[in-house]
């Protein structure tokens, strides 16, 4: 089965905005039945992306998966794959990096793809990318490489040189991020006193714990908000928060955006 092989700003679905700033691409794309090349392909440079709307099925030769709304993927260049549209409409937020920009940056695709692994940051990321996709001004290459590179400190860190404790508590606070645990909770459950915690979670994550909760809870609000189907109040219900003004504050302050213009978008 011939494979095709995409050059930089070509993708299997529509794409319907692009924004380039030396070296880095970031396009929305969207996916239709009636929109979407089918066959295996690759791509020229690695990309990330972030689903939007709707959903897709991400097919490699060897596995497949569905993502949804708030989903986030990563793909190597030459990395071979199919879209599929999962829904009667989906929409992606596409950021592609070109090689002589990892060069220039000291970086590698490895570290490119710990974006999609390091949390709600790098989904923050691209939704300030794609705010900035809307704005029609000559300020976007300078803000499209200011978000990237400010996401170069968590690139540089390696979760395999995290402490075990650590690594096992990300996963606690991704599984309980519904929760409001205490530092002493936490130690009894790790078995490491909460100063460890308390001293080295920021040092290692760049924020303190309470932030992470914060930041964990906005993630899961995103998909809420996009299916339209709920009101601010009961998504800040949902996802924790005291009131819908205290939600607000802080979705806008981590991702750019005020909740209803997102949904809205």
């Amino acid at each position: 089965m011939a494979t095709a092989r995409l050059h930089k700003g070509q993708y299997s679905g529509e794409l319907s905005r692009l924004k380039t700033a030396d070296g880095l691409l970031a396009g929305i794309t969207a996916y239709s039945p009636e929109h979407c090349d089918p066959g295996f392909h690759c791509h020229e440079n690695p990309h990330l992306i972030l689903l939007l709307n709707g959903g897709n099925v991400y097919n490699t030769r060897r596995q497949s998966s569905e993502k949804t709304a708030g989903d986030m993927l990563f793909y190597h260049s030459g990395e071979v794959h199919q879209t599929l549209p999962g829904t009667a409409f989906s929409r992606c937020i596409n950021l592609e990096v070109e090689h002589d920009f990892l060069k220039r940056h000291h970086m590698t695709e490895e570290m490119l793809q710990r974006v999609a692994g390091c949390g709600p940051d790098g989904k923050f990321m691209l939704l300030k990318i794609y705010r900035e996709l809307q704005a029609d001004d000559a300020l976007g290459p300078v803000s499209l490489q200011a978000l990237f590179l400010g996401m170069s400190g968590k690139l540089r860190k390696e979760p395999g040189r995290y402490p075990p404790w650590l690594t096992q508590l990300l996963a606690l606070l991704n599984d309980e991020w519904d929760g409001v645990p205490t530092l002493e909770a936490l130690s009894a459950k790790l078995g490491v006193h909460p100063v460890t915690i308390y001293k080295y979670f920021t040092r290692f994550m760049g924020c303190t714990l309470g932030e992470y909760l914060r930041k964990a809870k906005i993630e899961k609000s995103l998909p809420l908000i996009r299916s339209g189907h709920y009101s601010l109040t009961e998504v800040a219900v949902a996802c924790g928060f005291a009131d819908q003004s205290h939600f607000i504050r802080n979705f806008k302050a981590h991702t750019g955006w005020l909740p209803k213009a997102f949904e809205n978008c």
